[in-house]
C-alpha cells in the first residue's frame, strides 16, 4: 500500500509525516514533472499489506500510517474504493539511458480495470535519475531535459489531453451495458 501527499511546494510536501507502521515501508521524496514542464513534489511511504488487512475505517489507515494522527481525522469513518475501482499495476523495468556521469531508468507502468484484463486503460512511461548529494553537472540535467522534451514531441505515443493517474481514477465511471459492446 502507498500513501501519497502531492503538493506544488517543495517545503510543504518535504513536510509532511508519512511514516508507515511497518518495518519494511519505504518513504521517498521525489519532484515529479508532467506535461508540457509542471513540476509537482510528491512524499510517499510504501509498505506491504497482508492478505487478511482490512480496510474499513480511516482508524485503519492511521494505524498503517501513524503520522496521519495530526491530521485529526474521524477515526470512524468508513473509506471506499474511487469510483469502485480495483486497479491492477505492472510495472515494467531495466531499460537505461545516459545522461552523461548518471544514467536515467525507465519504468512503463500500466494500469488495468480487471487482472484478467489484456487492455491497459494506462500507460504510463517515466524516467528517473538521482544523487544523494545533488551534484548534477549542467551536462546531466540538459539532457535529462531534452530527453523529456524529446520524448513529448513523440505525438504518435503521447496523449496531449492525458490526465494523472489519480484524476483517472476520480473521474472514471462505469461504461453502460450496451457502451462495452
Amino acid at each position: 500500500m502507498v500513501l501519497k501527499y502531492r503538493s506544488p511546494d517543495r517545503y510543504i510536501a518535504g513536510l509532511q509525516n508519512m511514516m508507515g507502521s511497518q518495518s519494511q515501508a519505504e518513504t521517498k521524496f521525489e519532484e515529479d514533472i508532467g506535461v508540457p514542464f509542471i513540476t509537482k513534489y510528491s512524499h510517499s511511504t510504501k509498505q506491504p499489506l497482508g492478505s487478511d488487512t482490512e480496510l474499513k475505517t480511516l482508524g485503519d489507515i492511521v494505524r498503517l500510517y501513524p503520522g496521519l494522527k495530526e491530521s485529526h481525522f474521524d477515526l470512524d469513518e468508513s473509506i471506499n474504493l474511487v469510483s469502485g475501482l480495483m486497479i491492477t499495476e505492472k510495472l515494467y523495468k531495466g531499460a537505461k539511458v545516459d545522461l552523461g556521469k548518471k544514467n536515467g531508468k525507465f519504468t512503463l507502468t500500466l494500469w488495468y480495470i480487471s487482472p484478467d484484463s489484456t487492455s491497459p486503460v494506462i500507460a504510463e512511461i517515466s524516467f528517473k535519475y538521482g544523487d544523494a548529494d545533488e551534484n548534477y553537472s549542467k551536462k546531466v540535467v540538459t539532457r535529462a531535459k531534452r530527453l523529456f522534451e524529446m520524448m513529448q514531441g513523440m505525438s504518435d505515443w503521447v496523449a496531449k489531453t492525458s490526465s494523472t493517474k489519480t484524476a483517472f481514477v476520480f473521474g472514471y465511471s462505469q461504461p453502460l451495458f450496451c457502451d462495452s459492446y
